[in-house]
């Protein structure tokens, strides 16, 4: 487990506090180190803080000793504590460059108080950057497709107003080559404890190929049902032809048997004959 504290003696046979100060440090570098010596003079109390000592004693007066191993452990453990924080946002901040170096989603984080906005390079990449002499809100204005700028925009501000912590939109938003992209913006409205919002941090995902893939699908579906719809009427109509032929076929077969049936010559009025062919 190691040692907690390290009390060095300033002057020891054939070996000093520099020395014991710089193996300690090499070993044990997070290990306080408090000094002692029965003739420390100020010059080289100063030296030993310099060279990394906690704190220095001098052997008259050990009524020191108890309270400056309490404040060495103490300051060791936030000097650790610190250092593990540290470590941690290193972490997340590795984490989080991998993160948006492998997303293709363009992540934006705009802080409305200072009215700055920044990006990755994939947002950068799609739909260029505000810059600095352009504002985010302008920006975005600019960039939304004309004919859903004002319901976008009063989407947000309905959210902006209420206390919602998230807000989803989509539209359509124009890609730096002028070409428009149909994206999916995810927006966390972050608020502080007054509920006042201090930053907007989203990510735009190009859901294009997606929403053409519905259009296709739903175009399609449209030719199905037409086509569907065709062959029914034509059902019906060859339904309807086939009964008005047997109909018609009955018609002119009783025409012929009538015709057959009929004398050849009806009399008349005057008693004469008169052919009906």
């Amino acid at each position: 487990a190691g040692f907690d504290l390290i009390l060095c003696d300033n002057n020891l046979p054939d070996y000093d506090g520099a020395a014991a100060l710089r193996l300690a440090r090499h070993n044990r570098p997070l290990t306080p180190v408090i000094v002692l010596s029965g003739s420390l003079g100020e010059d080289e109390a100063v030296k030993s803080l310099q060279r990394g000592a906690t704190d220095y004693l001098i052997k008259g007066r050990l009524e020191r000793l108890v309270p400056a191993v309490q404040r060495a452990l103490d300051q060791a453990r936030e000097r650790q504590h610190l250092q593990q924080a540290e470590a941690e946002l290193r972490q997340n901040e590795e984490r989080m460059r991998l993160a948006l170096a492998a997303t293709n989603d363009g992540i934006w984080d705009w802080n409305v108080s200072t009215g700055q906005m920044v990006w990755n390079a994939a947002f950068d990449e799609a739909y260029g950057s505000p810059g600095a002499a352009v504002a985010p809100k302008d920006w975005w204005y600019t960039h939304t497709h004309p004919d859903e700028r004002d319901d976008v925009i009063q989407s947000l501000e309905q959210a902006i107003d209420s206390s919602a912590r998230f807000w989803s939109k989509n539209f359509c938003l124009r890609r730096r080559d002028g070409r428009w992209a149909h994206v999916r913006n995810r927006v966390c409205l972050a608020r502080n404890d007054d509920g006042r919002i201090l930053r907007l941090v989203g990510a735009v995902q190009d859901i294009t190929e997606t929403i053409e893939a519905e259009n296709e699908r739903r175009a399609l579906e449209e030719q199905v049902r037409q086509s569907q719809k065709l062959d029914a009427i034509g059902t019906l109509a060859g339904g309807i032809a086939h009964d008005f032929n047997n109909i018609l076929g009955i018609i002119l077969t009783n025409a012929d048997l009538a015709r057959m049936e009929m004398p050849a010559e009806l009399p008349t009025e005057h008693g004469t004959h008169e052919s009906l062919r």
